[in-house]
């Protein structure tokens, strides 16, 4: 069974065909939005639990 589904998996990525597609100036516009957003919003996120991420791998005092 895993032979079979090796060699159909194999087959369709080597016999593929052109698509002949591109990427207008629009997509391509959205694409660098979308990396943008993201990086800016995973700052944000960091920035607003900063103190919380800080004392979590701070490490403890122990009493003696």
């Amino acid at each position: 069974m895993m032979k079979t589904l090796f060699l159909l998996l194999t087959a369709l990525v080597f016999l593929t065909e052109n698509a002949y597609a591109y990427i207008d100036p629009g997509t391509g516009g959205m694409i660098l939005q979308a990396i943008a957003a993201a990086v800016v919003s995973g700052m944000v996120a960091v920035r607003l639990y900063w103190a919380k991420l800080r004392d979590f791998f701070k490490p403890k005092n122990q009493k003696k």
